[in-house]
Formats: structure tokens, sequence, C-alpha cells
């Protein structure tokens, strides 16, 4: 006899409660998984020990992103947010200044564009449900760092950046 899954009639179970798998707060679940995964690929061969525990760091946050979506009481901290804050204020100090947009090189480019795409359905999700404010902002902060992490990953590579001009 075959146990009956409700994962193979489109349906999954989140928060207690049975929800469609094309529903949208599950894609942004599976997009945050996307994100954390993506990480993880990054830190695997990563050989700058501080940007490995940045992003290892960042990794927690997403699972508590997720726990806060799915356990909907859950607050997250705004300290998560100072601590983005403060590394983008910490590397951006050994950057020089943009005046112009750059090709993007690298897995962390990649991982900057992944995070908008997250932070945009997020968006989208807060309008149907409650999001904590600080996970919004987290995650517009999240992109900066990461864009400011592959120039800096960049940089101790010796990897030029090429400047786009219109």
């Amino acid at each position: 006899m075959k146990k009956y899954h409700f994962g193979d009639k489109g349906k999954t179970l989140f928060g207690g409660r049975i929800e469609e798998k094309d529903s949208l707060i599950i894609e942004v679940i599976g997009e945050l998984d996307e994100l954390n995964s993506f990480i993880g690929l990054i830190r695997e061969n990563l050989e700058f020990k501080d940007l490995d525990e940045i992003l290892e760091k960042i990794q927690n946050h997403i699972f508590q992103i997720g726990s806060c979506l799915h356990l909907s009481k859950q607050e997250f901290s705004e300290d998560n947010v100072k601590f983005l804050e403060s590394l983008i204020e910490k590397y951006e100090k050994e950057l020089k200044e943009l005046k112009h947009f750059i090709y993007p090189i690298g897995k962390l480019h990649y991982c900057r564009a992944l995070a908008r795409r997250v932070e945009r359905r997020m968006f989208s999700l807060s309008k149907q449900i409650k999001v904590d404010k600080n996970i919004l902002v987290y995650l517009n902060r999240l992109s900066d760092l990461l864009f400011v992490l592959a120039r800096i990953y960049n940089k101790r590579k010796n990897l030029e950046e090429k400047e786009w001009k219109l």
C-alpha cells in the first residue's frame, strides 16, 4: 500500500499548515535556501578567513530569516542589520570610490544578484503577510555588503575592476 504524499499534489507543510508549493512564501523560502546554498558554494574554497567568517555569519542570519517566516512570532534583531552596516563601512575604506558601473566578475557578484532577487520577493511577500521590518532592511544591506565583499575579494586576487561607460 502506497503512503499518500501531499507533496506529490503540489502542497507542502510549512509553519504547521499546508501551503501550495507555488505560493509566494514557499518561493521566498526556496530563494533564501538558494542564496544560502550559493554562499556555501563560495565558502567551499575561500582562502580569506575574514570573508569566510562573515559569510558563515550571513548564512546563520539567512536561517534566522527563514525561522522568522516559519514561526511568525519570532523577531529578527536590528543588531544583524548593524553588523552588516559596520562591515560595509569597514571594507569600503579599502576600496576606491566608484564613478561608473563596473563589470561584475566572480561568484560574490552573482551572490549579490541573488540577494537582490530575495529582497524583491520578500518585499512582495510583505504585502501579503507581516514581515519584520528588520528583515527587509537586512536584505537591502546584504546585497550592498556582498557588492563590497566582491570588490574586496577581486582586489585581493588582483583582478582589475573594469568600468562600464556609456
